[in-house]
């Protein structure tokens, strides 16, 4: 008995310490999986670091789709005149599981689904899970698998947007062709003339059905694929520059920077020695975060006030809190007053956006433009040209705010300053101090950082500019450029650029500009800094 009950005791201990370890097992395969997953979500909806701050914070939900459903309110199927072999319908269109879209290339109909935004977009960073299943090395598709963009909306309307209808703007995203080949590109086309692309990337494809996690990069500027492999992003191929020369494999002509509808679209597979063979497009989830420098939440833009030229005690003020509709006045000059604080969002091409600080509100110039219309807040949005205004430097640090779709008009203060003087749209003219603004910024971050200037040789060429300008390191330096910021007169993050020494300001507005050089020796690795003030004309 005494035998059999020390057996059993020892069984149980030999249990306990099995299921012990089995525990301590099971808490280290739920942290790796919480690690795993957390990742997984982190990875979904971040931004490159070294961009970060070139785009919104959060993404554009009218825009951006997890697909959990087909949500008509931001798609229609893709019916295209042009092409109408492609398929719409729960056949070709549907969701799995309520978790990702599946888009079937059918090669008994020669059909296939599709999806067209119904809002368009523009600058930003697109960033798309996908997968391809059903395609092998050995086969090619006739219609490309393809995550894309175009002026036109292929969908229930045929959009015809910016630039003028001879410049047709298409962006290939990701698209699949030939045998092996997988390619993703920008194709700048002028209809009736010769088309050129701009490649980013052409190289083997995935042929074992994994999800991969892209990145598309749509700059004022340029064009950039990256990819998200293992929760941390890497640029794939090469930079594709905008400019103002012919479209070739490196640049696209400016005239091409349009917004674009987002396409998603499949077909059939056709090939003699798989004749019966379909294929899927699965997305997971497409997000699209605007063009912002500063994340569009005032963490890296520069907070600023708008002082009256010729009145310089009264500055824009916005009232308390914000509602569509609120009127802009001038109001006693206090930098401390919130409702004189904006946030100053850089749109591109010389336009900005004033947001009042704390809110989603900024300063609306209202429809169309005429003497006498009421400045007022409305909602931010992205797109609203009502709220985009031009920088135009009168000299003195002193700006006029010209309304983007009314060229005509600009922001104009009225005759002398009091408390509670309303703020309105007037013909623009340099030489009335009713529309001068002495923009300064309360940014003591950006401020700091132009202040910490260190003489290290380096200068910028040709300075004054009307665009490109380089950086000049001198022989006996051996130090290289890492990055270079760019910032405005008034502190603003206009631009950011990695590892190259020649900046583009072409699409900034004309005025003063500090280039904040960040450097590295490249035999000790020590870190400097130089900063260098160039003129845009």
């Amino acid at each position: 008995m005494t035998t059999q009950l020390k057996t059993i005791g020892t069984q149980r201990k030999k249990q306990t310490i099995k299921n012990e370890s089995h525990l301590k097992y099971l808490k280290f395969s739920l942290i790796v999986y919480l690690l795993f997953t957390y990742g997984n979500i982190l990875a979904q909806g971040n931004l490159p670091s070294s961009i970060a701050n070139q785009y919104a914070k959060n993404r554009d939900q009218s825009i951006s789709d997890d697909f959990s459903t087909v949500d008509f309110n931001k798609w229609c199927y893709r019916r295209s005149k042009l092409d109408p072999g492609v398929g719409e319908g729960t056949k070709y269109v549907y969701i799995v599981d309520n978790s990702y879209l599946s888009l079937k290339g059918d090669n008994a109909t020669k059909k296939g689904g599709g999806l067209s935004a119904l809002k368009s977009s523009h600058f930003g960073f697109y960033q798309f899970k996908y997968r391809v299943v059903g395609l092998k090395s050995n086969v090619h598709t006739a219609w490309h698998p393809a995550i894309w963009g175009d002026k036109n909306n292929s969908g229930t309307v045929w959009k015809a947007l910016n630039p003028p209808r001879e410049h047709k703007m298409e962006i290939d995203m990701v698209e699949f062709y030939t045998p092996a080949r997988w390619n993703t590109h920008a194709i700048a086309k002028s209809e009736g003339l010769r088309s050129k692309s701009g490649k980013l990337v052409v190289g083997n494809f995935d042929f074992d059905n994994n999800w991969r996690t892209m990145g598309f990069e749509y700059h004022p500027n340029y064009l950039q694929l990256w990819e998200n492999k293992n929760g941390r992003w890497e640029k794939i191929g090469k930079t594709v520059t905008f400019t103002d020369g012919e479209t070739t494999n490196d640049n696209v002509n400016k005239k091409n920077r349009a917004p674009i509808f987002n396409i998603l679209s499949n077909k059939y597979v056709s090939a003699a020695n798989d004749a019966n063979k379909d294929s899927w497009l699965h997305i997971d989830y497409f997000y699209y975060f605007p063009y912002s420098p500063g994340n569009g939440s005032g963490g890296g833009n520069s907070i600023v006030t708008l002082r009256k030229g010729n009145a310089t005690n009264y500055a824009l003020d916005g009232g308390n809190g914000g509602s569509n509709n609120q009127n802009v006045k001038l109001w006693s000059f206090n930098k401390n007053n919130v409702n004189q604080q904006w946030e100053e969002i850089n749109r591109g091409n010389g336009y900005y956006s004033y947001k009042k600080r704390n809110t989603n509100f900024c300063i609306d110039g209202g429809n169309g433009g005429k003497n006498g219309s009421n400045v007022k807040l409305w909602r931010c949005d992205n797109n609203n040209q009502n709220q985009h205004f031009k920088k135009i430097s009168i000299g003195g640090n002193k700006y006029r705010l010209e309304k983007r779709n009314a060229s005509g008009f600009s922001i104009d203060g009225r005759s002398g300053g009091a408390n509670n003087q309303n703020v309105h749209l007037w013909a623009s003219s340099n030489n009335t101090g009713n529309q001068q603004w002495i923009i300064s910024s309360n940014n003591v971050k950006a401020n700091k950082e132009l202040k910490n200037s260190t003489s290290l040789g380096l200068y910028a060429f040709p300075n004054p500019t009307s665009g490109i300008v380089k950086i000049n390191t001198d022989d006996n330096l051996n130090m290289l450029p890492t990055q270079v910021s760019v910032y405005s007169f008034v502190g603003s993050l206009v631009g950011s650029y990695e590892n190259t020494d020649t900046i583009d300001l072409s699409g900034l507005a004309e005025g003063n500009y500090f280039l904040v050089i960040n450097l590295e020796d490249i035999t000790t690795k020590t870190k400097k800094k130089q900063i260098i003030k160039v003129l845009k004309k």
